[in-house]
């Protein structure tokens, strides 16, 4: 696809994800509504190793998955602490 057309755009706005990424950061799970939202967004360096992908995409997952379980349940029950939410990565274009 054309470079500039908005994709990048288009899939952060879809998923949420700029508001999702900054409360993983700030560790805030109340900010933004996700207890719809499946999606997140990965954008790797420009020079990785499998590997490194593997433990960013582990790290994002957890995160997000973390904000879902609180998002979701006052006190977050131990069988929900390991569930996945993630149901789609957007991977985009490195930086």
């Amino acid at each position: 696809m054309e470079a500039g057309v908005g994709k990048s755009m288009s899939a952060r706005h879809f998923s949420s994800w700029d508001f999702i990424n900054e409360d993983i950061i700030k560790h805030v799970p109340y900010r933004v509504d996700i207890k719809d939202l499946y999606t997140i967004v990965y954008v790797p360096e420009m020079v990785n190793s499998p590997k490194s992908v593997k433990d960013d995409l582990h790290t994002i997952m957890s995160a997000f998955n973390t904000l879902k379980g609180k998002s979701l349940y006052k006190e977050v029950p131990f069988n929900v602490r390991f569930e996945n939410f993630v149901e789609m990565i957007i991977i985009d274009e490195a930086d």
